[in-house]
């Protein structure tokens, strides 16, 4: 069956909130993040998530495409970049204000808060550390649908965002978990650092879990 590969827009969160957490419904993380969250509470939580990366697109650089299966016209794929902007004086304080509100947002009941800091304060400094957000980029999310999996469509969302990157010849830096890992090496990513998860402290398990802290150097398109 064909696919395309197309923007999204608001109308698509539902759908793509869907393939987001059937895709994620077998993540060490993300379930030890929700497991004790109420369903209707976890939904409501990942529409608001994903209806922010479109509202806040302008001030936080977020860009996203989505994969289309063309027989069926349903959402199979969805990749979530944070491109480089450039912003004047007005919105670098509308995203100070904005910022100052995420702080304030809590997780729904339920969710395990101390394994989300655990991973938000180092996403940041490792951040800071390999990328320039006035030229590089992110990429925060990238979920195909179980469904259809293992048909190139990772992949194809990967390129999409590639294209944009390699115009500008800029670094593109992403956390990646050991199943994700291969695929991100396929496209030139390559394991630089890490992320330690101290799953005891978060109550969330036994031991030490390592996400990958991947970058793909900038290079010219000929």
């Amino acid at each position: 069956m064909p696919f395309v590969i197309q923007r999204p827009t608001p109308k698509d969160v539902p759908e793509m909130v869907d393939v987001h957490d059937r895709a994620m419904a077998s993540d060490a993380f993300i379930g030890k993040l929700f497991c004790n969250v109420e369903p209707s509470l976890r939904l409501q939580h990942n529409m608001d998530y994903f209806t922010k990366k479109f509202t806040q697109a302008r001030h936080f650089g977020f860009e996203l495409w989505k994969a289309v299966d063309t027989d069926t016209g349903k959402i199979v794929g969805m990749i979530v970049w944070e491109f480089p902007r450039k912003l004047n004086e007005k919105e670098i304080e509308e995203k100070a204000a904005m910022l100052a509100a995420m702080s304030q947002e809590v997780l729904p009941e339920g969710a395990n808060s101390e394994l989300l800091s655990q991973l938000v304060s180092q996403i940041g400094p490792l951040k800071a550390k390999y990328v320039d957000p006035t030229k590089d980029y992110y990429m925060r999310i990238l979920a195909v649908d179980p469904d259809y999996q293992r048909r190139g469509l990772g992949s194809m969302l990967i390129e999409a965002g590639l294209a944009h990157i390699d115009e500008n010849g800029s670094d593109c830096l992403l956390t990646a978990s050991a199943a994700g890992e291969g695929l991100y090496n396929k496209h030139g990513w390559e394991t630089i650092d890490e992320i330690v998860i101290d799953l005891d402290k978060a109550n969330a398990g036994h031991g030490i879990t390592k996400p990958k802290c991947m970058l793909r150097n900038g290079r010219s398109v000929v």
